[in-house]
């Protein structure tokens, strides 16, 4: 798929959303392309994309199925909407085509939704509260854009969040622990419990398969609002820093590049290598390194670590640094870096099936720095298997970037 080009008239909103922050946590310059660039995919409706003739050829089938995924998916957010109001009180039958592609893969998931008739209420695409980030740092006040999908109200009125994920594979499934570190699974259940002063809410993330027989997963997990406004900090934090971006107008130059991700997840359309504007120079060693991990998820994870042990380092991409490098942040409080599922946070995965899938542990390999007897103090001895050894000296221009290479390969356990 090419590289969309600049929108001219496209002006960028003040404002953030869980997949802006996702996406900057990603990749910064990536942000600036698509936020404040305008340089946003194309987007079919399903009419449109269900005209396209599958084409031959391995490659040429993925490219198909890449280009309707969205429109799959957004038809699918409309079919559970309308088969939801469908029960309003005097409503009509939802005309809904169920052997079509979007209906198939929606009713797989039916069986993991509250069906309408056990619910006093329920609420669909709800925006996030206007207030939301001033009731999470009073006095930080910007539009945080977001919709939840689904949030049902039992007749003993208990609330719940859904949310609705098409998915290629299963492999994108994010475990319960990521969900609740998630920007949605931090936003959308702090903003239910902060309207109906609620102190922990029950969340399921549906998973629909779009490619292959379709089948739904649902990923279970709850959420404190203890917890929830504590993880909401950083969160809300970065979103200030991506308006701020735009208000000051700060220019793509200034934004960081996250090199690992260039070639992840089907190849960054961004990427002058695949005719977009980014000159980000690859880093082999960090594109080996995230091919490794055992599932895609893991190679989120790899890539996002990547960009954020750079950011510490105060490097990016190539080793350059950003015009706009900013102080080192003050240390969180202790209190702030609890794990994911604390006291009264639990979190289930299942599927129709009710499996689960078995952890996975991390990988390592590559370059490592000597412990502190093996070297003189202010030296990085980079020791590769083949047995060749790099001794590079505090001070150099190299010292710097080879901290943070180190930091990227080797997080502190």
């Amino acid at each position: 798929m090419s590289c969309p080009a600049r929108n001219a008239s496209y002006k960028p909103r003040e404002q953030a959303s869980p997949s802006a922050i996702s996406t900057a946590e990603l990749c910064d310059r990536k942000w600036f392309y698509i936020y404040v660039e305008g340089r946003k995919e194309l987007k079919l409706t399903w009419a449109q994309a269900k005209r396209i003739p599958k084409p031959k050829g391995k490659d040429a089938v993925k490219a198909w199925n890449k280009l309707r995924r969205p429109a799959i998916g957004h038809e699918g957010h409309s079919i559970i909407e309308r088969w939801y109001e469908s029960f309003r009180p005097g409503a009509k039958p939802a005309a809904i085509d169920w052997n079509d592609l979007p209906g198939r893969v929606m009713l797989a998931g039916l069986p993991l939704l509250p069906h309408p008739s056990t619910l006093r209420d329920w609420f669909l695409e709800r925006p996030v509260a206007k207030d939301f980030t001033s009731r999470v740092v009073p006095g930080l006040n910007y539009e945080f854009n977001g919709y939840i999908d689904l949030v049902p109200v039992g007749k003993d009125d208990t609330f719940r969040v859904i949310d609705h994920k098409t998915t290629s594979s299963f492999d994108w499934v994010k475990t319960p622990q990521e969900l609740i570190e998630d920007p949605q699974g931090i936003v959308y259940p702090l903003d239910v419990m902060l309207r109906h002063n609620l102190e922990r809410i029950a969340c399921r993330w549906v998973y629909y398969r779009t490619e292959g027989t379709p089948k739904a997963r649902a990923v279970d997990f709850m959420v404190t609002r203890e917890g929830a406004l504590r993880r909401a900090l950083p969160l809300v934090n970065r979103g200030a820093e991506l308006v701020n971006n735009i208000r000051n107008k700060l220019t793509v130059d200034q934004m960081p590049a996250n090199t690992a991700a260039c070639d992840q997840f089907g190849g960054c359309m961004y990427h002058h290598s695949r005719g977009g504007p980014c000159e980000a120079r690859r880093s082999v060693g960090k594109i080996l390194r995230v091919m490794r991990a055992s599932t895609k998820a893991e190679q989120e994870r790899t890539i996002m670590g990547f960009r954020k042990n750079a950011q510490a380092a105060g490097v990016i991409g190539g080793g350059d640094k950003p015009a706009n490098t900013r102080a080192a942040a003050p240390a969180e409080d202790a209190a702030s870096s609890e794990p994911a599922q604390e006291q009264g946070e639990t979190s289930e995965a299942q599927d129709s099936q009710q499996s689960e899938a078995p952890a996975r542990g991390a990988r390592r390999g590559g370059a490592r720095r000597r412990g502190a007897s093996d070297t003189d103090a202010g030296t990085i001895s980079l020791v590769f298997e083949s047995g060749a050894t790099i001794a590079i000296p505090q001070g150099s221009a190299l010292y710097e970037q080879a901290a943070a290479v180190h930091s990227a390969f080797f997080p502190a356990e």
